[in-house]
């Protein structure tokens, strides 16, 4: 049995909803935690590509991989598309779940 949490970071899917007549598009977070003791937690949150850039600018100091990291731009190129853009999003959280100590700024996120 492991001694440590173990937390593991998917974004499987996002939702295409429409604020105040704009497109936003929101990403489903998938969370799951494996506890010390065993015990499995799953969570899932929604959330927009401006809370990820929030949490980014929070973090980046926090690590050369995230200094380092090329965060995806807001505005999706057409030929790479918006799935390139989660999957970079996805690479983010889990280098941010993997910092020592576990930063804050993730539970408020």
């Amino acid at each position: 049995m492991s001694k440590e949490l173990s937390l593991k970071v998917r974004i499987p899917s996002t939702n295409i909803r429409y604020d105040s007549f704009k497109q936003v598009t929101h990403y489903n977070v998938m969370v799951q935690c494996v506890m010390p003791s065993g015990t499995n937690s799953a969570w899932q949150i929604s959330a927009r590509y401006s809370e990820f850039l929030e949490l980014y600018s929070l973090l980046r100091g926090r690590s050369l991989e995230l200094e380092n990291f090329e965060f995806p731009s807001k505005y999706v190129i057409l030929t790479l598309g918006g799935d390139v853009r989660r999957q970079k999003l996805e690479e983010f959280l889990n280098m941010a779940v993997r910092l020592t100590p576990l930063p804050i700024e993730l539970f408020l996120f």
